[in-house]
């Protein structure tokens, strides 16, 4: 018997699947499920954990710039779901090139991904 996956309504956690289940009809996790991965033996495991940035200074240093994201704390409910995650914090990015820069927008929110780099 297949078991529905209950975790797909927050993204905030990450979580490994037991067993096969169907993610709202589309296939077991190894399909389609981006927030579920296989069940791997536990030292091997490599988990992701997902935070959402609001970017707050976007400022030219000379032929750089210097971007501040902040985390999210108010405005949606998935704002203050993710606030109670990752209540304080800062990241701060050195970028060349105004190319770069401009992929950012001072006010916007933004999803960061951290996955552990496998050895």
């Amino acid at each position: 018997m297949t078991k529905t996956c209950h975790y797909l309504e927050s993204l905030t956690m990450n979580r490994y699947c037991e067993n096969d289940v169907t993610h709202n009809g589309f296939g077991t996790f190894s399909d389609f499920c981006i927030v579920h991965q296989p069940r791997q033996p536990k030292e091997k495991r490599m988990t992701t954990t997902r935070a959402k940035f609001s970017c707050t200074t976007i400022e030219p240093q000379g032929a750089e710039y210097k971007i501040v994201f902040t985390p999210v704390y108010s405005g949606s409910a998935e704002n203050r779901e993710f606030f109670a995650y990752t209540p304080g914090g800062k990241i701060e990015l050195q970028v060349v090139g105004s190319g770069t820069a401009a992929q950012f927008r001072e006010g916007h929110d933004y999803y960061v991904d951290f996955t552990e780099v496998a050895e």
